[in-house]
C-alpha cells in the first residue's frame, strides 16, 4: 500500500451475549484495531513487535497502554493479538482500542477469532 488510502474491515457478532464491534484499518506503517462492546474506543493500546536479546528465539511484544485503564488483562489480549497479527504483517507495530464488558477467557478468544477474520493486513 505505497502511499495508498487506508484498508478498513468491520464486524460484529454476538460474543458471549454482548454485541461486539470490530474494526480493522492498515496504515502504510501500522494497524489499528477496534474492539468494543459499548460503542466506544475504551482503552488505547500500543503494541510493538522486537527480537529477542539473543536473535534466534521467539518475537517479543511491547504492550503500553496509552490511554485509559491500565489492567493485566488489557495487555495479556493485546500481546495476544500480537502474536497473532504481526507475523502476518511483515512485524508492523499496531493500535489496540479495546472496551469489552467481559474480559473472561472464552470471549477474549472469540474476538481474536473475529479480529482474525476481518483481518486488513
Amino acid at each position: 500500500m505505497a502511499g495508498g488510502t487506508p484498508r478498513t474491515r468491520q464486524g460484529a457478532a454476538v460474543v458471549n451475549g454482548n454485541h461486539t464491534n470490530i474494526v480493522c484499518t492498515a496504515f502504510e506503517d501500522s494497524i489499528f484495531v477496534v474492539v468494543t462492546q459499548y460503542e466506544k474506543l475504551g482503552t488505547l493500546v500500543q503494541v510493538v513487535p522486537g527480537v529477542s536479546a539473543d536473535g534466534t528465539s521467539a518475537p517479543t511484544y511491547t504492550t503500553r497502554v496509552l490511554l485509559g485503564k491500565d489492567e493485566p488483562m488489557t495487555h495479556v489480549f493485546a500481546r495476544s493479538l500480537g502474536e497473532k497479527i504481526c507475523p502476518k504483517n511483515g512485524y508492523k507495530p499496531f493500535t489496540l482500542a479495546v472496551a469489552l464488558k467481559d474480559w473472561s477467557p472464552q470471549v477474549l478468544h472469540a474476538t481474536e477469532e473475529l479480529v482474525l477474520q476481518n483481518k486488513v493486513w
